[in-house]
């Protein structure tokens, strides 16, 4: 998620009040579930952050198979709206993890 700085003092303790109000929920949940449970949310609105998403959880700990059930569920449940965002996204993912091996094997290398 694209994060655009607060644009007054009221949108920044707006913003600071959210979070203590959501901090609580979030903590509830482990980061693996909350990583998935953003990237679906983000598949379902079309937004590019859900790779990234997808990738903390793959960090985070969640297999391939998870990855993969993601995007079927919020295909399941979109319909046909959601239709080839699946794929979409798994390609997605896995793309970006063999860019982060890539540049860590540079990185080890230089």
């Amino acid at each position: 998620m694209t994060k655009l700085p607060p644009s007054s003092a009221f949108e920044s303790r707006l913003a600071a009040l959210r979070l203590q109000l959501d901090a609580p929920a979030l903590q509830a949940l482990e980061p693996r579930t909350l990583y998935l449970s953003v990237a679906a949310l983000a598949i379902a609105d079309a937004s590019d952050d859900a790779a990234l998403h997808g990738l903390a959880a793959r960090r985070a700990g969640a297999s391939w198979a998870e990855v993969e059930a993601l995007g079927a569920l919020v295909e399941r449940v979109g319909g046909l709206a959601a239709s080839g965002k699946a794929s979409a996204f798994v390609r997605a993912v896995q793309a970006l993890e063999q860019q982060a091996r890539v540049e860590g094997a540079v990185a080890a290398h230089a």
